[in-house]
Parts: C-alpha cells; structure tokens; sequence
C-alpha cells in the first residue's frame, strides 16, 4: 500500500539518489588528498548511505528507526559543510574531540559565511529535532512501533 501511494515520490527518490551516487566520483576525486580532507567525502558519503536506509525502513514500517537514520543524514550534512570550510574542526573530527549532534547549531550560527540559506538551515534543525523524538523512546516513537503489532492501533499523539 505503501508503494503504491508515495510511488511517485519514491520514483523521485530514486532519481534524486542515483544522481548523487553517479557523482560521488567527482566529489572523492576532489576530496581524498589527505586525512582531512576525506573527512568531508566521509560525511558526504555516510549521508547518501543512511538517507537510503532511512527510506528503506519507512517503506518497511520501521518509522521510528527511520527517523533515527533521517537525523544521522542530517547531522552528517551539517558536519559535512561545517568541516568543509574548516580545518581546525577536520582535525577535532579526527581527534576524536567533536560532537556531530551539536553540528545544526554551529552550522546555524556560521550558515550566513558559509553563503548559505538560513531558512534551509533552519529547516533542517526543526528536523533534527523532530527526528530526535524517534531516537528515544518517546510516545511518538512507541506509538509508531505499535502500529505494525495490532490490527486497530489505539494510541493516537
């Protein structure tokens, strides 16, 4: 049922996706010089690799683990464009001293000279923060898990 009523969206997708694996060459071409730089080709690429898994689990009726993963391309966005203009932060990443899930707030704070859309930022921290109610288990999550457990799911957030 699923297929059938998002099918154009999921064709879209599809679409979309393809056209950024077939250019992941030129992005890793760019990129992997040195240690540093291939962070950024790691972020970029773990972002392309979890929005399929993302979608793969909502087709599945995983709703829950899908946003868990939506939240990890997101983060794995920011982090991208925040340590692709900044090498100190590319070296706290290797150090092992950054936290991604703080990444939408510094992006926030630096999209205006990194030239980027606000609104769009903004957009994917209201995200992130929507996704972060899937990532415990919050009403929303739980009542999602329950719809594939019961024929006349009762719980309605």
């Amino acid at each position: 049922m699923f297929m059938e009523k998002y099918q154009k969206q999921l064709e879209k997708f599809v679409d979309h996706m393809s056209a950024a694996f077939s250019r992941w060459g030129e992005l890793d071409g760019l990129v992997s010089k040195d240690e540093q730089s291939v962070i950024v080709a790691a972020y970029s690429y773990g972002a392309l690799h979890h929005h399929l898994l993302a979608m793969k689990l909502l087709i599945c009726g995983y709703f829950a683990a899908s946003g868990n993963a939506q939240r990890c391309v997101l983060e794995c966005m920011a982090t991208c464009l925040l340590a692709s203009s900044d090498s100190r932060l590319r070296q706290r990443i290797l150090e092992g001293k950054y936290s991604e899930s703080k990444s939408i707030t510094a992006l926030l704070r630096k999209s205006k000279m990194l030239g980027l859309d606000q609104d769009a930022v903004k957009l994917m921290e209201k995200e992130i923060r929507r996704c972060d109610r899937l990532s415990h288990p919050s009403l929303l999550a739980l009542s999602l898990t329950s719809l594939g457990l019961c024929s006349n799911p009762k719980i309605v957030i």
